[in-house]
């Protein structure tokens, strides 16, 4: 464990709780191999005294991988979808993450993933 693991979730949320100046604060995290899959059958709609059905077989379209990055104090959440979480995808999200706050002071808070430690 990190020696310094409770300094750092209380500067994150002191940072969440009271962003300096007004700063923009984005929490950028990603959901990896998300599955793209489809029902091979329609989805049987709800009758009287019956739910809907849907089959138990499915199709599988390949997987995706979710970036996604919520401002903290709007709630609003900007999202992409890229094929691989390699560096350059996450740097070309965070610049399009960060790019509708560009006079304003901006602070990113990224996940624990690997991608975040790579030289880009």
């Amino acid at each position: 464990m990190d020696p310094a693991f409770a300094e750092t979730v209380a500067d994150v949320v002191g940072l969440y709780l009271d962003p300096p100046g007004g700063a923009v604060v984005l929490s950028v995290d990603e959901r990896t191999q998300v599955q793209a899959l489809d029902r091979t059958q329609p989805v049987l709609p709800a009758a009287f005294a019956a739910t809907e059905r849907r089959t138990h077989d499915y199709v599988r379209h390949g997987t995706t991988h979710l970036f996604a990055a919520p401002n903290i104090a709007t709630g609003e959440v900007l999202g992409g979808c890229r094929p691989n979480r390699n560096g350059a995808n996450f740097l070309t999200f965070l610049k399009k993450a960060v790019k509708p706050h560009a006079r304003k002071e901006t602070h990113i808070v990224p996940d624990t993933l690997s991608t975040h430690t790579t030289p880009d």
